[in-house]
């Protein structure tokens, strides 16, 4: 374990998935996604400059299926991303 951490402000432990665990018939996709549902929330949070009510923890821990969860994280990854096309220029086209 390289006690690497990721993020700056969190100091939490990287988890790393080698090659065996990542092929796994342990580590199904489902289970993956499951996991993407709750972890994406971690890099998502305070990303409140897209103003278009981001659930808050309490509501995504009362989300019921994966797929509400995922589906409000594209939502919000959305919004963040439409913010940035108005910030940044388009290139020069020459």
């Amino acid at each position: 374990n390289s006690g690497g951490n990721i993020g700056t402000s969190f100091k939490s432990p990287f988890v790393r998935v080698d090659q065996v665990a990542a092929s796994s018939s342990k580590y199904s996709p489902l289970r993956r996604a499951h996991r993407l549902s709750y972890v994406i929330w971690m890099l998502l949070d305070g990303l409140s400059i897209t103003g278009n009510d981001q659930p808050t923890r309490r509501d995504v821990l009362k989300m019921t299926s994966v797929l509400a969860r995922l589906e409000a994280a594209k939502r919000t990854i959305d919004g963040v991303n439409d913010i940035l096309k108005q910030l940044i220029p388009p290139p020069n086209k020459e």
